[in-house]
């Protein structure tokens, strides 16, 4: 018996790569398993597959390929690959000092505006932007010498 294309289970449908009503002529071997999901057109939509894609990979991390998007402050994008940006990344780590010693996510945010340092976009800093960054540090921190309460964010 011939194999799924994809997962080597037992093929049980030939599917056309194009669709014949646009010419298609060539198949492949799919199980129903991997069929349905070729045809599952919720599953399919780029938005879907870009969500699952990320879901599955995380938060990219320095010297991680770079799917697109806003960069992640602390972050430069080169060649598609997260490298640190070591100025912001300082800044990264007086933030989550600042909130180690108390400080509000507010009075951080307050604070980053108030010395003119700009965010990742170049304008004024927003209190989830703030939070979301120290989130992530704390999942995944560079800075482990840092701990803070994550229940506090």
């Amino acid at each position: 018996m011939e194999k799924c294309f994809e997962c080597n289970n037992p093929a049980q449908a030939q599917h056309h790569v194009v669709p014949k009503v646009l010419g298609g002529t060539k198949t492949v071997l799919l199980c129903d398993d991997c069929h349905s999901k070729v045809h599952d057109t919720e599953m399919l939509k780029m938005g879907s597959l870009i969500r699952q894609q990320r879901k599955e990979a995380g938060s990219p991390a320095a010297g991680e390929k770079y799917w697109g998007g806003c960069r992640p402050y602390g972050f430069d994008v080169i060649e598609k690959h997260l490298v640190h940006n070591e100025e912001e990344q300082k800044i990264i780590k007086d933030m989550l000092e600042w909130r180690n010693k108390g400080s509000t996510i507010q009075t951080i945010t307050d604070t980053l505006n108030g010395n003119g340092t700009p965010s990742a976009t170049g304008n004024a800093w927003h209190y989830m932007s703030v939070r979301k960054i120290l989130q992530r540090e704390v999942k995944g921190t560079a800075h482990s010498s840092i701990k803070i309460n994550e229940r506090n964010l």
